[in-house]
């Protein structure tokens, strides 16, 4: 997701296939990324990377 999201920035072409069982998603709470001082889950995380770098 994090390799998609910057290719996207430089306005290049991804597709992702996921198929939902990463292990980001089962992340109960992160605090270990910038922007979240309060935390989010990591599905939060990951559904709002893939919102941007489907942009």
């Amino acid at each position: 997701m994090t390799a998609a999201l910057y290719l996207a920035r430089f306005r290049l072409t991804v597709q992702v296939v996921d198929r939902g069982a990463g292990r980001a998603a089962s992340i109960p709470l992160t605090r270990n990324y910038p922007d979240f001082p309060d935390g989010i889950t990591g599905r939060d995380l990951v559904q709002r990377i893939g919102e941007i770098a489907g942009s």
